[in-house]
C-alpha cells in the first residue's frame, strides 16, 4: 500500500562544503538565516576512520563496504542529486541518478525538478563560495510561502564540536542517535558531530531558540540535538509518505 503524502510534497536538501568560509558571505544567507531562525537546527554525526565513506554519501546512506544502499535507489523515490564537482560525481555513478551542474545554472535546475515531480527528494552538493545570490532567492521561492509545502533543509561542514557534557551523576540510556538498523553502535566516539542542520516546512516544523544559521548558535541552542547523518533522507522520505517513521 502506497502512503499518502504526510506534510510534504516535495523535499530539498543543500549539502555545503567546506569547514570555513568568509564571513562577507553570511551577508548574503538570507534563505538559510530564515530557514535556521523559523525552522529547527540540530547537528549530524558522521561514521569516522578511513574506510569510511565520506560525510555526504553518509547523508545518502550509500556505504558499498559494508553494502548499504541508499534508500533513493533501493525504494525508487523520485529524485536528483545535483553537484559542482565533477569528481563527486563519478563517486556516486551507480548510486543515485546525479548530474553535474554550473552554480549559475542550479536555481532553474532546481525549480524546473521540482515543478515536474511529484513526492520528489532533490539533493544539492555546492561549496560555500558558490552559493550565489540566484540560489538564495531560489530558495527563499520554495519555502516563504505560507502554503508552501516544499521541505527545505541545509547542511553544512563544520569544525566547530560541541562543548563536552558533564558527567553524569548515574547511568543514561543508551541515545537513540546511536541506533542504526536495530543494533546500537559498539563505539560512540567513533562518530563526530561534523555537520550543523537547519531545516524548515510551513507550519510544520518546531520552533528553537536559533535565529541566524550560525555554527555555534546551532550546535549550543539547537532544538533538533543530535541524530546520524543517514536518518536525514529517511526522514524526509517519512515525510513524503515513502517509509514509516525512522526509528519505529
Amino acid at each position: 500500500m502506497t502512503l499518502p503524502p504526510l506534510i510534504a510534497h516535495h523535499g530539498v536538501l543543500v549539502y555545503l562544503t567546506a569547514a570555513t568560509e568568509p564571513t562577507a558571505t553570511r551577508k548574503s544567507w538570507t534563505a538559510f538565516n530564515a530557514i535556521a531562525r523559523n525552522g529547527t537546527n540540530g547537528t549530524l554525526v558522521v561514521s569516522l576512520g578511513p574506510d569510511a565513506p565520506t560525510s555526504f554519501k553518509q547523508v545518502l546512506g550509500i556505504d558499498r563496504e559494508s553494502g548499504n544502499t541508499s534508500i533513493l535507489s533501493s525504494l525508487s523515490i523520485p529524485h536528483l542529486v545535483l553537484t559542482t564537482s565533477a569528481n563527486v560525481c563519478a563517486g556516486l555513478g551507480g548510486d543515485v541518478t546525479v548530474e553535474v551542474a554550473e552554480p549559475h545554472a542550479l536555481p532553474a535546475r532546481i525549480l524546473s525538478f521540482v515543478a515536474s515531480s511529484k513526492r520528489s527528494i532533490l539533493v544539492v552538493h555546492i561549496d560555500v563560495t558558490e552559493f550565489t545570490e540566484d540560489l538564495n532567492q531560489c530558495l527563499e521561492t520554495l519555502c516563504s510561502s505560507e502554503t508552501s509545502t516544499c521541505f527545505v533543509g541545509i547542511m553544512k561542514e563544520t569544525s566547530l564540536r560541541q562543548c563536552s557534557s558533564p558527567s553524569p551523576l548515574f547511568p543514561v540510556p543508551k541515545q537513540s542517535w546511536l541506533k542504526r538498523d536495530g543494533e546500537y553502535a559498539i563505539n560512540p566516539s567513533a562518530f563526530s558531530p561534523s555537520l550543523v542542520y537547519s531545516f524548515y516546512l510551513c507550519n510544520q516544523t518546531r520552533r528553537d531558540t536559533v535565529t541566524a544559521f550560525d555554527d555555534a548558535a546551532i550546535l549550543a541552542h539547537g532544538g533538533y540535538g543530535c541524530t546520524q547523518a543517514h536518518v536525514v533522507v529517511r526522514e524526509l522520505a517519512f515525510r513524503l509518505g515513502y517509509v514509516p517513521k525512522y526509528g519505529a
